[in-house]
Order: structure tokens, then C-alpha cells, then sequence
């Protein structure tokens, strides 16, 4: 039988913490708005170590939330969520690298704070939706949004979530998954990076 209750969980976890990741990220386009971002990047330190202590801190904030979320739920409400739990903070852990390459991604499609957070908030509620983090798997049956739902790492990464928690799948079964994920994140952060340095310029 399919535990709904594990979907939702692991659905809800990946949703919130987009924001979470998204609302600290932007933090690079309000330094870039008050000059902060140029005054930085004329400075002794390397253009590679402000990005990586960006991302590092968010990509920290966004796993610590979501495993806070998965102990409360085991020790507090006895919530089953499995027994591969190290498996899952490693899915989780690739999830949160393309989470925060999502927020980088709108970071540089963005120029200020308050784009961001208008076209943020409005494009990653649709994100669950179409891949399917509120619904049991089949709901969605129109080939169009099932085709789109895989730029979404959501997708995959619910998979990776319920195969190794409901079904304990191996990582030969998940790997899939898991590379369609890196993928994914690798893509939206070169292009988020890319979009940053031209809208410096």
C-alpha cells in the first residue's frame, strides 16, 4: 500500500525549504543594489570564495531545516519515515545543491530584491504541483506537465525519497533519479551564476 502520509511529508519539506534557501540567496541582489556586491568583488577576495560562502551557508540552512523537520517527525510525532535514514540526508543533501541552484537560477534572472520577491513567491508554489509532491503517483496523467515536471528537481527527488523510505530501493534503483537531480542543478547554477555576472556588468 502507498504511504501518502510519507509523500506529503517529504513534499511539504522540499516546498518550504525553497523558500528558505530562495529568501537568504537574494540576499546577493540586494548587495548588488547597494553596492556592496562591486565594493566585494574590487576587494583582495576571490570572486569564487563570495560565491562559495554564499552558497555554502544557504545549502547549510536548507539541509538543517529539513532535518529538523524529519526528527521532529521521528522522535517527536513517531512518524515512520524508514529505515535507511543516513540514505535519506543523502538524497536530501543533492536535493537541497539544486534548491539552492533554483534559487540562484531567479537570483540572476532578477535584478533587485523586490523583482525577486515577486516573481519568486509567485513561480515555485506551481513547482510541487506539477511534480506531483501533493498527489499520489499517476494523478498527473497529461504528457505535456509530466514532461515539465522533469526540470523540476522536486520530481526526483520525491522518487529517490519514497523508493528508498516505502520500497528500500537500492542505489542502482535511485540513481536515476539522483543524476537527473545533479543534472538539473548543475544547469540552473551555471546559468544562475552566468545571469549574476552579466547583470553586474
Amino acid at each position: 500500500a502507498y504511504d501518502m502520509g510519507r509523500h506529503l511529508l517529504f513534499g511539504f519539506s522540499m516546498f518550504l525549504v525553497l523558500f528558505t534557501i530562495g529568501f537568504k540567496l537574494s540576499s546577493i541582489n540586494m548587495e548588488k543594489t547597494n553596492g556592496i556586491w562591486n565594493r566585494m568583488i574590487l576587494s583582495p577576495t576571490r570572486k569564487t570564495g563570495i560565491y562559495l560562502g554564499h552558497l555554502t551557508f544557504v545549502a547549510a540552512i536548507g539541509f538543517f531545516q529539513m532535518l529538523v523537520v524529519y526528527l521532529i517527525f521521528l522522535f517527536v510525532f513517531d512518524f515512520p519515515i524508514g529505515q535507511r535514514f543516513g540514505e535519506l540526508l543523502l538524497v536530501n543533501a543533492l536535493y537541497v545543491v539544486a534548491a539552492v541552484a533554483i534559487a540562484m537560477l531567479f537570483t540572476g534572472l532578477t535584478r533587485t530584491p523586490e523583482q525577486f520577491n515577486m516573481v519568486y513567491p509567485t513561480v515555485v508554489p506551481i513547482m510541487p504541483l506539477i511534480s506531483g509532491a501533493y498527489m499520489p503517483p499517476g494523478a498527473i496523467t497529461n504528457e505535456f506537465l509530466l514532461a515539465v515536471a522533469q526540470i523540476f528537481p522536486l520530481t526526483h527527488a520525491q522518487e529517490a525519497f519514497m523508493g528508498i523510505s516505502l520500497y528500500d530501493a537500492g542505489w542502482s534503483e535511485v540513481f536515476p533519479a539522483l543524476a537527473k537531480m545533479l543534472l538539473i542543478a548543475v544547469v540552473f547554477m551555471g546559468v544562475g551564476i552566468n545571469l549574476v555576472e552579466r547583470g553586474r556588468n
